[in-house]
């Protein structure tokens, strides 16, 4: 279960899973998933599409201690930081947009 915010596979992709339930966890277990999360900076509901092993996210959800790009080191820190608070690149720059240097 996925606690923290919403993800659903896209059709038309295969789940990648073993015949135990596990995920592999390889470049070919990634897979494009639409997740939906809450903005901490505005409220807003967000989705952005990743392409991601759902071993590593189920590491997420569950917790762990690693830091977020060791976990998903495949990200960028644009997809990293929506994971972490929803928020959009959009967003940030909307912000941080109008601050002088």
């Amino acid at each position: 279960m996925l606690s923290r915010f919403c993800a659903r596979r896209l059709p038309g992709w295969s789940n990648d899973m073993a015949a135990d339930n596990t995920v592999t966890s390889s470049v070919a277990a990634r897979q494009p998933v639409i997740v939906r999360r809450v903005s901490q900076l505005s409220g807003n509901e967000n989705r952005m599409i990743l392409v991601l092993d759902l071993k590593d996210l189920c590491e997420f959800e569950s917790g762990s201690r690693r830091c977020i790009q060791d976990v998903f080191p495949y990200l960028n820190a644009d997809e990293r930081e929506f994971l972490l608070t929803g928020s959009s690149p959009a967003e940030w720059n909307d912000l941080f947009n109008n601050c002088e240097d």
